[in-house]
């Protein structure tokens, strides 16, 4: 079965809005882990529950903002601002929890791999401090 590119949002997948907030999503991830690295570095239990709350709120902020542009898109395709039944067949709408859950997943990952980079980035200065 062919899918024209008109009818891949119908499929849930939404290349505007899905790349642009990927992107926007991986960027803040790497910059709160830095922020929350540098102001708890010593302490390991405010870091870690920082971390846990950050990780819940960062993804249900994006999650409501690829809804928002989602809709934004639905207008503009359709010429009109009332898209009446449309919005609730919208892919950032229809699949919800699987889209907070894979954002959750996204953010320990993107959070595992700044935390080797930055344990790689302290060993090696430190080989080259000797």
């Amino acid at each position: 079965m062919h899918l024209s590119p008109n009818r891949l949002p119908e499929r849930g997948f939404d290349l505007p809005v899905t790349m642009l907030l990927a992107s926007a999503f991986v960027f803040c991830v790497s910059y709160v882990f830095r922020r929350i690295t540098r102001r708890f570095s010593g302490e390991p239990v405010p870091f870690a529950i920082c971390l846990i709350a950050v990780s819940v709120v960062l993804p249900g902020v994006f999650l409501w903002a690829g809804e928002f542009w989602t809709s934004i898109l639905q207008m503009i395709r359709v010429g009109s601002q009332h898209v009446g039944g449309r919005v609730q067949k919208l892919p950032w709408v229809v699949h919800q929890q699987q889209i907070f859950i894979a954002g959750v997943a996204l953010f320990w990952l993107i959070v595992a791999l700044n935390w080797a980079w930055a344990s790689f980035e302290k060993v090696r200065t430190r080989d080259a401090a000797k």
